[in-house]
């Protein structure tokens, strides 16, 4: 199902656990991790509102061995899928994309 969901959302990585011994349910345990948030972004009068489109990460080295999964790369892609689709929507919402560094103890999906 991880795989589809990711089709389906458009998420540029997925994970796709491996069977093995017992029920696996956390994985990459302390591994550098590069964190994706898609904000989108809209200026109202005196205020800004932001919602959390995509939320997703990707193990580090993935981007280092593979140039297409950098952060600077997925950025764009990101930025040409949603941008043209916000604009048809509303002229108004932007989309901001934050990426952090970060290991966790454990990684469930």
């Amino acid at each position: 199902m991880i795989p589809v969901a990711a089709i389906l959302l458009e998420y540029p990585v997925a994970y796709v656990p491996t069977s093995g011994p017992g029920d696996q349910t956390t994985f990459l345990s302390r591994e550098l991790l590069d964190v994706y948030e898609c904000l989108l972004m809209n200026a109202e009068i005196g205020t800004l509102n932001q919602h959390t489109l995509l939320k997703f990460s990707c193990p580090n080295v993935i981007g280092i061995e593979h140039t297409e999964l950098s952060p600077q790369r997925l950025i764009e892609r990101m930025k040409e899928r949603f941008i043209p689709r916000l604009r048809i929507v509303d002229g108004r919402i932007t989309l901001d994309i934050k990426v952090l560094a970060e290991k966790f103890d454990r990684v469930a999906l």
